[in-house]
């Protein structure tokens, strides 16, 4: 039994929150401030958060003047409508006035309005009597504690006492100046009985404005110290990834570096915005660049050197033996070249033959020496002239760029 009705229980509370959460949700909406990202100022956030107290006290304020509209409305023969009315829809007209206000962050603004409009709705009821004034009202200047709750929410810590001082001012001057029922004059009879039943609201007021301004700055001290242990754990954070950001960039450049050292020409850092060290990255990548391109342009130069020494050994053998095959294998970028050569040393060796026929001509006579083609040789091969039309012959880094071309 005991279970159920725990599951009952519950049920409801869930029921009533389900109801009321709505409700709260677009109350906020149209009357508190918007919220604010995490990175907001401590003032700001506390704007936001007294806002939403002040949310509350309008709706909680309107509906107290409805309450009483309703009380005053149902006992008409105790108060003088013709000022209670006006009073009340002129304090619910402030409360509407607030709203917009509040939603902007005017606190101020909102909280005097609010205290205007509960001044004008008290003073309206007690005032309008139509009696005089009752000992039995006494106890609705009690209600004027609220106002102290007020102040404390939505001004400074230290308004709550110029509020207490204007509560206490306000009921001793009702006392002494509005007029009294025959009620008060039968129970009233003397200062003592007069002092004694002023000073439990007057008691009442001193007390909530030590313990609210006492509980407020307390809590705005520890919400201080909250927000300073936010914001430092926030700044860690920062640093935390700040720190990861550059380990990650110092890892990506030591692997670019360990497979360049391993031979990988071709490896590039990361150049990505996300990289701290991405400018640091770009440079490194062109430099790589442009030394993979100096180790291709070393690679070519050695073979270019490789293919010079075997033409070389060709043409020594060739002056040894001329009717041997001279031109060795392997040679591709001075291929030109070994076509040309060939071309003039066959040219050079049919004039010979043309001269001297029937003999064999040997290495001198063909033209050749120890050093070279000699003098007689190459002033017999015709060599052909370039035509005037022609592309001029190109210079060693012209050729170089046209190979690189190719």
């Amino acid at each position: 039994m005991s279970s159920t009705r725990n599951q009952l229980d519950s049920r409801h509370q869930v029921t009533d929150i389900s109801i009321v959460q709505p409700i709260l949700t677009w109350w906020y909406r149209i009357s508190a401030p918007a919220e604010l990202p995490s990175h907001a100022s401590f003032t700001e956030r506390e704007i936001v958060r007294r806002g939403r107290v002040g949310s509350l006290m309008i709706l909680g304020t309107i509906i107290a003047i409805i309450i009483m509209f309703i009380l005053v409305i149902a006992t008409p023969h105790l108060f003088l409508l013709i000022w209670t009315i006006p009073c009340m829809i002129f304090s619910m007209l402030l409360c509407l006035i607030t709203i917009p206000l509040n939603h902007r962050g005017n606190l101020p603004y909102t909280a005097l309005l609010l205290l205007s409009a509960i001044y004008i709705s008290f003073i309206g009821i007690v005032l309008s009597e139509s009696r005089g004034l009752d000992p039995l009202f006494l106890s609705l200047f009690d209600l004027l504690a609220t106002t102290e709750l007020l102040a404390v929410s939505l001004l400074a810590p230290s308004s709550v006492f110029l509020v207490a001082l204007f509560n206490a001012l306000l009921i001793v001057l009702d006392v002494n100046f509005q007029t009294h029922s025959m009620m008060w004059s039968q129970m009233i009879s003397s200062q003592e009985i007069l002092i004694s039943l002023l000073i439990r609201p007057l008691i009442l007021y001193l007390i909530v404005a030590l313990v609210s301004y006492t509980w407020l700055t307390s809590a705005l001290r520890a919400l201080q110290r909250a927000d300073r242990a936010e914001e430092i754990a926030r700044l860690e954070q920062q640093v935390r990834e700040q720190k990861q950001l550059l380990e990650n960039g110092i890892q990506d450049l030591l692997n670019t570096h360990i497979r360049v050292a391993n031979g990988d020409l071709a490896a590039r850092a990361s150049t990505d915005r996300e990289n701290v060290l991405w400018q640091l990255s770009t440079a490194l990548n062109n430099l790589l660049s442009r030394y993979q391109y100096g180790i291709k342009a070393e690679g070519t130069l050695n073979q270019i050197a490789n293919e010079l020494n075997l033409i070389r050994q060709g043409l020594q053998s060739y002056m040894r033996y001329p009717n041997a095959a001279w031109i060795p294998q392997g040679i591709t970028l001075l291929s030109p070249l070994v076509h040309d050569l060939s071309h003039l040393l066959t040219t050079s060796s049919t004039i010979q033959h043309v001269q001297q026929p029937g003999k064999t001509p040997s290495i001198s006579q063909s033209g050749i020496s120890q050093s070279g083609i000699s003098q007689s040789g190459i002033s017999q091969v015709p060599f052909p002239q370039p035509h005037p039309k022609t592309r001029p012959p190109l210079s060693s880094q012209s050729f170089w760029q046209q190979h690189d071309s190719q």
